[in-house]
């Protein structure tokens, strides 16, 4: 029998068809797992290729690895570009082997931080491309670029530094204090306890207007602030002006009394003088009204006036004498119309 006709056979068998000839079962045994192990290969090794042929190697510096481990996605932007394939320690500090998306760019001062993804502790590594050019041939991000979280190491340190800090003996008299100050009815801490809860949810309830309160209170600092110099300078001319007044008190003084004994007989005079005050009055009160009854005729005097005065200046302008015309003696012009002794008049 050829191999193809027992090639043939093993495959029948495989697949379960029906055999015409008897087939080695060990045989039968040994393809079957020779070709199941091809095709798990092929799971395994083709997504590692495919991944390995479109992303890029990248490598990240950090000052610690922040529960960063194998596997984690890469975000860019927010959005998944790859993963980290090793975290290696470095000395002092940890070195992170992460693969990008070939068509993500990384400029020159791209930055990268690990980020917590879950409140579970789950981590992510945080790429920010930016800069011109390219992050260089070794993809380097140096550890001056990188930031880690937040860890319970730091918080742990941070509350030994603050403590460290405290003032023991006020703290302890403080509490003192509050203990003797707390009333030790529970009815009166009771009510005490409400009204904070009241004012509470008074301030929730009016948020908004608070928080407009608020940024008009900080607008206004700003601008006091960004007016220092002028307040200070109206402050300096205030200070100006009082001293001033201070050296010129007597001056002042007198010029109040001065004002006073003006005041004073000005009501002497209107008191003596009321009779003929009233008089005038009413001499200044028909002189209005006769004006006023004759504004017509006024204004006809004061329209027809100035070219007369015109004239009478013109006529006695040349020196001591008047210049006269008098073509017909003391005849009017109009008259030798009249009598028809003058043409062209009209």
């Amino acid at each position: 029998m050829s191999v193809t006709d027992t090639v043939r056979d093993v495959w029948d068998a495989l697949a379960g068809n029906q055999r015409v000839r008897p087939v080695n079962p060990l045989i039968v045994g040994i393809v079957g797992i020779i070709a199941a192990t091809l095709a798990l290969a092929l799971v395994l090794v083709i997504p590692r290729v495919s991944f390995s042929v479109r992303t890029d190697g990248y490598t990240a510096e950090l000052a610690n690895a922040a529960g960063l481990t194998d596997s984690d996605y890469v975000y860019v932007a927010g959005v998944p570009a790859g993963r980290v394939t090793a975290v290696d320690l470095a000395g002092d500090h940890v070195v992170v082997h992460f693969r990008l998306d070939g068509a993500r760019h990384l400029g020159s001062t791209t930055s990268a931080g690990v980020k917590l993804s879950t409140i579970l502790g789950k981590r992510y590594l945080d790429v920010s491309p930016s800069g011109p050019g390219d992050l260089g041939d070794d993809g380097v991000i140096p550890l001056s670029r990188t930031s880690v979280p937040y860890s319970l190491d730091d918080i742990g340190s941070s509350a030994l530094e603050t403590a460290d800090d405290l003032d023991l003996g006020g703290l302890q008299k403080m509490l003192t204090v509050v203990t003797d100050t707390v009333p030790q009815d529970a009815t009166l801490n009771r009510e005490a306890l409400s009204g904070v809860s009241a004012a509470s949810a008074i301030l929730a309830k009016n948020a908004d207007q608070v928080t407009q309160l608020l940024d008009s209170s900080r607008t206004l600092t700003d601008v006091l602030v960004g007016q220092q110099d002028q307040l200070t300078t109206l402050l300096g001319n205030a200070d100006v002006v009082m001293n001033t007044l201070a050296t010129r008190r007597e001056a002042i003084r007198r010029m109040v009394d001065d004002l006073q004994a003006l005041i004073a007989q000005a009501s002497q005079f209107l008191g003596e003088n009321t009779a003929e005050l009233d008089s005038l009055l009413a001499n200044a009160r028909q002189v209005t009204e006769r004006l006023d009854a004759n504004l017509a005729n006024l204004d006809a005097l004061l329209t027809t006036g100035a070219p007369a005065a015109r004239a009478l200046v013109n006529a006695t302008g040349n020196g001591d004498w008047a210049d006269v015309s008098a073509p017909s003696a003391v005849i009017a012009d109009n008259l030798l119309c009249v009598v028809g002794l003058i043409t062209g008049c009209s």
